[in-house]
């Protein structure tokens, strides 16, 4: 029998629902249960653990902007030094 609710099942050779979440590509296992109405519950709760996980877009933007600032440092001094060669050379 197979259950409305991704990563629910039921197991026929145990007699039992069981519930599973896949995370970072593998495969987890929540629990076996007596009803469907608990394995459901345990994958819902999983799924929110999962989500709540996640970093926000803001904090993603963040980090890419810090990266962003410190490459355009490392421009800024490269452009600064290539500036002082020239005059360097111009003298």
């Amino acid at each position: 029998m197979k259950s409305a609710t991704k990563g629910v099942c039921y197991h026929h050779r145990d007699k039992v629902w069981r519930a599973a979440i896949t995370v970072k590509g593998h495969t987890r296992e929540l629990g076996r249960f007596k009803t469907e109405e608990e394995a459901v519950a345990a994958r819902r709760a999983a799924e929110k653990r999962k989500a709540d996980k996640r970093p926000s877009e803001e904090h993603r933007l963040s980090v890419e902007n810090k990266k962003l600032r410190a490459a355009l440092d490392v421009l800024l001094e490269v452009n600064a030094g290539l500036r002082l060669t020239i005059k360097q050379l111009e003298a």
